[in-house]
């Protein structure tokens, strides 16, 4: 459904831009571009639409280029009627123009999974030798279903002088739709015996750029559409809410799981778990996640045979076949629809089809178990990080149900080292460690080792040391069970520090914790900050060192730092230290319990912050 929601966005995403003088307001050239206005007229008749959009852009200088694209697609849906582009000088003379048969253009070729879309790709990225210029665009397509019905987006990531919408249809069409990011209410007028709807924005300025936003942040000017009644192929949407949107996709589906007219096989309560672990695991290691998607199967699942026969499957395919065969063996299940994370978020109080993934949910008396076939990595019942803690829709047999998915623990995503470490005579170090990863760590490293050769593989080893080799030498590694959703992913390494350990006064210092960790909360300003911070997920982080020196290191005594405990809402932090003869055992455990830190907390997680620095970078002192 990735390849659907990507369609969407290209709608919305469309960069075009028409004639005006070149003026620069203050500010303007400081992103290099400004789109002088951008509109967009859209008449509905009956279940068809079309859509007409003017844009303009002024590029001042060299900054701004990159903003210089029209981009726009057809498929089945949508046909690309008309485009023409014009580029202008600062006196306002064409200097080029180009018809949409002047365009470079790419058929059948998807992104990442997708093997074949049904997708045509338009594009023209200008450039001219002097500045400001100006690009203008007029565009005109024709939709055939009011699924495709895309929000008309006002902000950009540069300023936008001026910004319309305006909506023809019958008086007695139905929609829905949500305002974000501003205030300002249509002005509604008849013509002709039709309703018009027209919104109309000024001065808007550009999308802040801003670090670690949270999915949703900051707030885009935008508006969400949803008709309460259209046509998608051969099926009919007629809500309401998110009730209807399941029934919708409930029937969608409903020809494309496999045959229940056997009696299934009823699983009993000390076996079902068996059983549903066998199903997920004979899909997972032998169906690969690839999708060709042509019109209504971007929506529509792939029938289970065919999945079956073909041995892949999109994220919709897979799971309907898991879901047909847990029902087969008894088991209840149902899909679930997702906006993942990586971008938007799904508002739950504004029902529309703003999903981009499907997975699994199965229910056994008291106990969920959320399943994603597309995780390669992924053991039963463990989502990845882009289906966790998420809002999401439960489709089941009467429609649409509301759901969360859960969140994960700190003690399920674990990065855990043993290190043997040796102090020489000369105060170099050599270590020996091992790193056991678990959750979303695991899924994400084996995913990226996947497509490493032995060399990339290498450099990623190295990037595990602060500094890589400009601070150590790395001697030798082993990377086990680098596949499999069963095998932990263990990382060997043996490594020397490049420059002897820190030494003042007669006394060496040395840092306990060799990869220093605690310096990824330097970084989080917070200071005049009004949005959410994003921490990733609930993580432990924990090192178990044995410190030696050998015998011709002479020391008089050495000196650990004191054991710490700290405990906060966001998580915690324990260190402890023992010496026994010429051995150091230390035990270091950062944990964070964080997807996101909202703004009313900032003030207590600084205090946490500085306590875990302060607890975190202390010397083990050898003195001499």
């Amino acid at each position: 459904m990735t390849e659907l929601k990507g369609i969407r966005s290209a709608l919305v995403g469309i960069m075009v831009f028409l004639t005006a003088a070149v003026t620069v307001s203050s500010g303007d050239d400081d992103f290099g571009a400004r789109y002088d206005y951008k509109v967009r007229e859209d008449e509905i008749e009956g279940d068809e639409m079309r859509v007409r959009r003017r844009m303009r852009l002024t590029v001042f200088n060299e900054r701004g280029v990159e903003n210089a694209v029209f981009a726009t697609y057809k498929n089945r849906y949508r046909k690309l009627e008309e485009v023409t582009i014009r580029l202008l000088d600062a006196e306002g003379a064409v200097v080029n123009d180009w018809k949409k048969g002047d365009l470079s253009k790419s058929c059948g070729f998807g992104s990442s999974y997708q093997v074949y879309s049904d997708i045509c790709r338009y594009i023209r990225r200008l450039h001219y030798s002097h500045y400001p210029f100006v690009m203008e665009v007029v565009s005109e397509a024709k939709i055939s279903s009011l699924f495709f019905w895309a929000e008309a987006r006002f902000q950009e990531d540069i300023p936008v002088a001026y910004a319309s919408y305006r909506l023809s249809c019958d008086d007695d069409f139905e929609f829905d739709y949500r305002l974000y990011g501003s205030d300002v209410t249509p002005n509604v007028t008849t013509e002709d015996g039709r309703r018009v709807y027209h919104w109309e924005l000024h001065d808007i300025p550009a999308v802040p750029d801003i670090d670690y936003a949270p999915d949703g942040y900051p707030e885009v000017a935008r508006i969400v559409f949803l008709a309460r009644e259209f046509d998608f192929g051969d099926c009919h949407f007629s809500g309401p809410g998110w009730r209807g949107i399941g029934r919708w996709y409930r029937d969608l589906a409903r020809e494309s799981y496999l045959d229940r007219s056997a009696e299934p096989t009823a699983a009993t309560d000390g076996d079902w778990r068996v059983i549903m672990k066998a199903i997920y695991d004979d899909i997972v290691d032998n169906f690969r996640y690839v999708s060709i998607s042509i019109g209504l199967s971007s929506w529509r699942p792939t029938p289970a045979e065919s999945t079956l026969a073909a041995g892949y499957g999109d994220c919709k395919a897979l799971s309907t076949l898991l879901i047909s065969r847990l029902r087969s063996a008894g088991i209840e299940a149902y899909p679930v629809l997702a906006l993942t994370r990586g971008g938007d978020r799904l508002d739950v109080t504004f029902p529309a089809f703003d999903f981009n993934h499907a997975f699994v949910m199965a229910v056994r008396g008291g106990d969920t178990v959320w399943m994603d076939p597309t995780c390669r990595y992924c053991a039963m019942g463990d989502l990845p990080y882009h289906d966790e803690f998420l809002p999401v829709l439960v489709v089941t047999d009467s429609g649409g149900v509301l759901g969360r998915t859960p969140a994960s623990r700190p003690k399920e995503n674990v990065i855990h080292r043993q290190s043997l470490v040796r102090i020489g005579g000369d105060g170099r170090m050599d270590f020996e460690t091992v790193i056991d990863y678990s959750g979303n760590y695991l899924h994400r490293l084996k995913n990226n080792l996947a497509h490493c050769d032995r060399d990339e593989a290498g450099a990623f080893v190295e990037g595990l040391l602060p500094g890589g080799i400009k601070n150590f030498i790395v001697h030798e590694y082993n990377i086990n069970n680098p596949g499999g959703h069963e095998e932990p992913l263990v990382i060997e390494l043996s490594a020397t520090l490049r420059r002897p350990v820190d030494e003042l006064g007669g006394v060496m210092y040395v840092m306990p914790d060799i990869f220093d960790d605690v310096r990824a909360y330097d970084g989080l300003g917070l200071d005049g900050r009004e949005i959410p911070f994003r921490m990733g997920y609930p993580r432990t982080i924990s090192h178990d060192l044995v410190i030696v020196r050998d015998s011709d290191l002479a020391v008089d005594s050495v000196v650990v730092p004191p054991d710490a405990d700290l405990e906060y809402p966001f998580g915690g932090l324990s260190n402890r230290y023992a010496v026994e003869g010429d051995s150091i055992f230390i035990s270091l455990s950062r944990r964070s319990g964080l997807y996101e830190l909202r703004p009313e907390d900032f003030s207590d997680f600084s205090v946490f912050r500085d306590s875990l620095a302060g607890a975190s970078r202390q010397y083990v002192m050898f003195y001499r």
